[in-house]
């Protein structure tokens, strides 16, 4: 990652993404040369359609601290549920009208596949499968043998016919492999339609286990009871019920401890960490405008695809008529710099 000049009064400036080697890499080498960085990643509502198909995303974080997925170190989001002090009553406001919307419009990280249950009549413990070598499972402090603890452990709560397991987008579209398909394969258990969309899930959940997934943010912003079994950026403040147990992981958690609401937790991460933009006229959003673009690309790629592919990325066709779209990433970068937290954006429009 290349360490660059601050731009447009940032403290610090985007160096790489923080779940490449590149990132990390430039981050030892600010912290040796003793300046700023901040490294960027996808937002928790980033796109119609999966990065790895080519969607551009509507959100990002910037994280001058660590980056949300890493228990190792404090995020500044984690800093930002530790003091509310920023969070005023009209953000408050800000904040539940933004949840009651994420909730009516079931937006979720990918905004995929399809509305109607198989069986709504049957609930269920819905086990999160994840990519296997993503970095967020070790940035939970967690490895494949988590996985299995989990999988053990809601067997003997659940049993086999009261559990499913939900597999990951980007599993489900092939481009990558789980950690539970096996087992489930072998045991016999129940999976879940991979068409489904993430709410459509969250409708068939009698509770949501889960090592660190977003599905289980989702599942929280929900009000769904979640169980963790590693440290993902949502567990510690008595939102879910965490049972990692080994001492970096209970360290991990006791560095947190504070007690906190739904709405405060999407506050922090939806208004106060994640940033917004346009990736066809690359202006600035804020939160509602984002949810907009959103909703409207979701049901035009659904038109598109005649409700039979939620996957395909309509927005090429849009962008194909932009100028102003950008070709490089480093091009596209250069956007996010220049936006600002959607809580500054929200208060100012």
């Amino acid at each position: 990652g290349q360490i660059c000049a601050p731009v447009r009064g940032e403290n610090s400036t985007p160096i790489d993404r923080g779940d490449k080697q590149s990132g990390r890499t430039a981050r030892r080498e600010a912290e040796r040369r003793q300046v700023s960085f901040t490294l960027l990643e996808d937002g928790f509502i980033r796109s119609v359609g999966l990065g790895k198909t080519g969607a551009l995303p509507v959100s990002v974080v910037l994280d001058d601290r660590g980056i949300y997925f890493d228990a190792r170190t404090p995020s500044r989001l984690e800093a930002l549920l530790m003091s509310l002090d920023w969070l005023t009553s009209d953000r408050r406001v800000a904040a539940s009208s933004g949840l009651d919307r994420w909730r009516h419009e079931r937006l979720s990280k990918y905004n995929v596949g399809k509305e109607l249950p198989a069986d709504v009549d049957r609930r269920v413990a819905v086990l999160v499968d994840q990519v296997a070598g993503d970095a967020s499972i070790p940035g939970a402090l967690a490895t494949a043998a988590t996985f299995d603890a989990m999988l053990k452990a809601a067997l003997a709560t659940y049993g086999a016919s009261g559990i499913a397991i939900r597999s990951h987008p980007d599993v489900a579209a092939g481009k990558a492999r789980g950690h539970l398909t096996l087992a489930a394969r072998r045991l016999g258990l129940s999976v879940l339609d991979n068409a489904l969309s993430a709410h459509a899930v969250l409708d068939q959940a009698e509770a949501v286990w889960t090592v660190s997934s977003g599905l289980g943010f989702e599942a929280i912003l929900r009000g769904l009871p979640v169980t963790t079994f590693a440290v993902p950026f949502y567990a510690g403040y008595g939102l879910s019920t965490d049972r990692a147990d080994d001492p970096a992981s209970l360290s991990a958690l006791s560095r947190r401890g504070a007690s906190r609401s739904t709405q405060e937790l999407f506050a922090a991460a939806f208004l106060a960490y994640a940033r917004y933009a346009d990736p066809v006229t690359l202006e600035p959003l804020t939160l509602d405008r984002a949810m907009d673009r959103l909703v409207d690309w979701r049901s035009r790629s659904r038109e598109l695809a005649g409700g039979k592919n939620d996957l395909f990325w309509f927005l090429a066709l849009e962008a194909a008529d932009s100028p102003r779209l950008p070709r490089r990433r480093n091009e596209f970068d250069r956007v996010w710099r220049q936006t600002v937290p959607a809580r500054d954006l929200d208060m100012a429009h």
